[in-house]
């Protein structure tokens, strides 16, 4: 599944999770709770600063659909990839190596 989506659109998840995409952020508000990933796009390269997916939300995947919906979003735009969240690294390590080509060290 293509996870990237562009400024201002969402996409939706099964019945529950939707993720939204704005200038330096993808997110999502279940039940008045914010997950978000933020991130900053500088001269062609997407630096992934921060995850941050509150405890009430924790453990159901949503940090990896944020990652995912990121990584995805830097590759469709021609970007490298900066990792400054040790989530997403522990997530590309583990779930998605072939990322490992675009991360800039």
């Amino acid at each position: 599944m293509n996870y990237a989506l562009g400024l201002g659109e969402e996409r939706s998840y099964g019945t529950h999770i939707v993720i939204r995409h704005t200038r330096d952020r993808f997110y999502t508000d279940i039940n008045e709770i914010r997950a978000e990933l933020q991130y900053t796009i500088r001269d062609g390269v997407m630096t992934i600063r921060s995850t941050n997916v509150p405890k009430e939300l924790g453990g159901h995947g949503i940090g990896k659909l944020l990652a995912k919906a990121a990584l995805d979003y830097a590759l469709l735009n021609g970007q490298f990839i900066v990792i400054k969240c040790r989530f997403v690294q522990y997530y590309i390590d583990k779930y998605e190596p072939q990322y490992a080509e675009y991360i800039l060290k």
